[in-house]
């Protein structure tokens, strides 16, 4: 499987010595591949394979550096009624594998809902819906949402 990139708040820094110290603590977690740390937004982006690394081991770990991991996942589940025929699974979910902050997609086995778990300091509930919705119309239209999002007239 291939690696997945999270963003996780980090409570408990006080400085930049402490993204030194967080960095390298983490390294040595099993699954952890990378760890950047900025402690002006105190959050943490961890490359990980998500077959080898135990979240509850990592939150130990943390513990015993002195930090703590604050949980910023949120879920949001969107019917799909009306469109249950026209979403095609993969590129549903190749959009959110593309968009920043987008942790998860999941398509029911029938097409009748999306769900997206997303990082709650970046989106709203709202956002995902509206993504989801838009980006669901434009793909039966031909298109994508990010195609129509970046389009410039030229100037």
């Amino acid at each position: 499987m291939a690696s997945k990139r999270k963003s996780v708040q980090i409570k408990g820094m006080y400085g930049t010595c402490c993204e030194y110290r967080i960095e390298h603590g983490l390294q040595y977690v099993p699954g952890i591949l990378d760890v950047s740390v900025r402690f002006p937004i105190h959050a943490a982006f961890i490359n990980y394979d998500p077959e080898l690394l135990n979240w509850k081991r990592m939150d130990r770990h943390l513990e015993r550096l002195g930090y703590q991991r604050v949980e910023t996942t949120a879920t949001v589940t969107v019917p799909l009624d009306g469109y249950k025929n026209a979403v095609a699974p993969d590129k549903l979910r190749s959009f959110f594998d593309a968009t920043p902050w987008i942790e998860e997609v999941q398509v029911a086995s029938d097409n009748s809902s999306v769900s997206v778990s997303y990082d709650s300091r970046a989106w709203a509930p709202s956002d995902i819906v509206k993504l989801v919705s838009e980006e669901i119309v434009c793909s039966t239209q031909g298109g994508t949402t990010r195609n129509r999002m970046f389009v410039t007239d030229g100037n």
